[in-house]
């Protein structure tokens, strides 16, 4: 991973949060790819974040936003639904080597 995908990344010791209840404390970057970053909580469980940098961008509160032209925009709506739809099939798999999903959100 080199280091520019990193500038992109939340830093370590962000708090993801549910219902005002932390769910998920970041502590390392795993790797970056077309459709965002995975972290790891240091533990047993990983975050996938949607973040794909060509269409879009973070704010200041941490939001991804798609870029303002339409083409961005179609793109960016194009790949969260698929990054929610390989949330919902891996969340059906129930195999060993197949990584458990046990929670996906939208915001």
């Amino acid at each position: 991973m080199s280091a520019e995908d990193t500038n992109y990344a939340l830093a370590p010791g962000k708090e993801f949060t549910t219902g005002g209840r932390a769910m998920f404390k970041m502590v390392e970057v795993l790797g970056t790819g077309g459709f965002g970053i995975t972290y790891h909580d240091g533990s047993d469980y990983a975050l996938k974040e949607y973040f794909p940098r060509q269409f879009s961008k973070r704010l200041e509160n941490w939001c991804i936003q798609p870029h303002s032209d339409d083409a961005s925009q179609e793109k960016f709506a194009w790949g969260l639904s698929r990054f929610t739809t390989e949330a919902t099939v891996l969340a059906r798999c129930k195999y060993a080597n197949i990584v458990k999903v046990i929670g996906a959100s939208i915001r």
